[in-house]
């Protein structure tokens, strides 16, 4: 299948490459020893993972910056939500040529904290209470593009990471009825905004995740059109995004649909 390119916004590319800078903050100085061999989990600050500072000597930064393997058993799932969010290496997501979902499978085959997000039953709950407290207009005009950019990006990871197989397998049907409710009001709430004709990222990421939970779901109206769209096929398996507009659209009236077929079962 040939490669699909993803365009990015270039102040989205400085927004990624400089939260490997802003996100890398020290852990607290001199912690005992002693505490540490029984509780690894001391070393966390408010009960998130504080990565190393950045190393240019680093020759591999996938284990440089990983999570570890000690932490992932007592850390609870607000403490490595909040880590993955941090985590310095998303940016690697738009080095993979066929898309942003192609590109986080690369960062989760080297990123314990994704693969240890993926198995916690309570995963989804969390990031949805984290994507509803965090306002994608919560900023003013002192803001820099990158941190307006920073802002839609931490919330486009949110959805990226609830659109996974293995946490919409896990979803109960009061989780995706939740998950999709505040998509479709994040969208309406743009569209009262008028400015729909600027489809931010974290909106082209939530439709992504209906749309795997439509197809992970064999909803059949979804499905119906699915085997017969190989661009859609390519938006679900590797995309990340719901970038193509005629797909946009249509699939935010199927969610609607979808939505309705949840609350009536």
């Amino acid at each position: 299948m040939a490669s699909k390119k993803v365009v990015i916004p270039i102040f989205m590319v400085l927004a990624i490459m400089s939260c490997h800078k802003d996100l890398s903050t020290k852990a607290a100085e001199d912690p005992s020893t002693d505490t540490i061999a029984v509780n690894p989990c001391s070393i966390l600050i408010d009960g998130v993972y504080q990565y190393p500072e950045p190393d240019a000597g680093t020759i591999d930064f996938f284990e440089y910056d990983n999570l570890p393997e000690e932490i992932c058993n007592c850390i609870t799932t607000e403490g490595l939500v909040e880590t993955c969010l941090n985590y310095p290496d998303w940016f690697f997501i738009t080095f993979e040529g066929n898309g942003f979902q192609k590109g986080y499978e690369v960062l989760r085959n080297n990123f314990r904290g994704f693969k240890e997000l993926e198995k916690r039953p309570d995963a989804a709950n969390v990031l949805i209470t984290k994507y509803k407290s965090t306002d994608p207009y919560g900023y003013d005009s002192t803001w820099s593009v990158n941190q307006i950019g920073s802002l839609d990006l931490k919330l486009y990871y949110m959805t990226m990471l609830l659109g996974q197989d293995s946490l919409i397998a896990k979803e109960t049907k009061e989780e995706k009825t939740e998950i999709i409710s505040e998509f479709l009001f994040r969208y309406n709430d743009l569209l009262v905004r008028e400015q729909d004709s600027v489809f931010p990222l974290y909106l082209r990421g939530a439709f992504f995740t209906t749309a795997r939970m439509m197809y992970l779901d064999n909803y059949q109206p979804f499905i119906a059109e699915y085997y017969d769209n190989v661009d859609l096929q390519n938006a679900i398996k590797y995309s990340g995004t719901i970038d193509n507009a005629v797909q946009k659209q249509w699939i935010i009236s199927l969610t609607n649909d979808y939505l309705s077929t949840l609350i009536s079962k």
